[in-house]
């Protein structure tokens, strides 16, 4: 099931699919139609919530994550900010937030709160958002890349990684 919102001074948004998010939060914009089609599987247009789903986000939440991330990218070098991200985080993946814009802040925050037993916890979302925020505090162009990649019983499963001058960070 494919389907998209055309949104008041946005226009139409990009095509989600199968549960992701479509539509605006936080604007007081309404939602004046929706689209929606039905393609076999694997046959429908490639979506990207980024672009489906606007979420307001304010400066101030922002900064508070930038503020959360500063000691550990004044403290570190760029490979150093990835070894810490590696070496301090244990998989785990119990949520999964909407890919809107400024998705990263929400696992960011998620991550920096789950600290418990000398251990973060998150997924590959997480370590990308934590990373890539880390190396743009330094000065770094970094790019969130979401894809997916192949799975080790087969077929295929989301990913998410940084890139960074054009070397993959994963």
């Amino acid at each position: 099931v494919y389907y998209r919102v055309h949104c008041q001074n946005l226009g139409w948004l990009d095509w989600a699919k199968n549960g992701e998010s479509a539509g605006s939060e936080g604007y007081s914009y309404r939602a004046e139609a929706i689209e929606i089609k039905l393609y076999r599987k694997d046959f429908g247009p490639a979506t990207n919530e980024a672009n489906s789903f606007k979420k307001k986000v304010t400066l101030t939440e922002r900064q508070k994550m930038e503020n959360r991330l500063k000691p550990i990218a004044e403290s570190k070098s760029l490979y150093d900010c990835f070894a810490w991200v590696c070496q301090s985080t244990t998989y785990f993946r119990t949520y999964n937030f909407p890919k809107y814009h400024d998705w990263d802040i929400d696992y960011v925050n998620n991550y920096l709160d789950s600290y418990s037993n000398g251990q973060y916890y998150g997924n590959c979302y997480s370590y990308s958002a934590v990373f890539a925020n880390l190396a743009r505090l330094k000065g770094y162009d970094a790019e969130l890349r979401c894809g997916y990649c192949s799975r080790v019983g087969g077929g295929l499963t989301e990913h998410c990684w940084v890139e960074i001058n054009g070397l993959v960070y994963d």
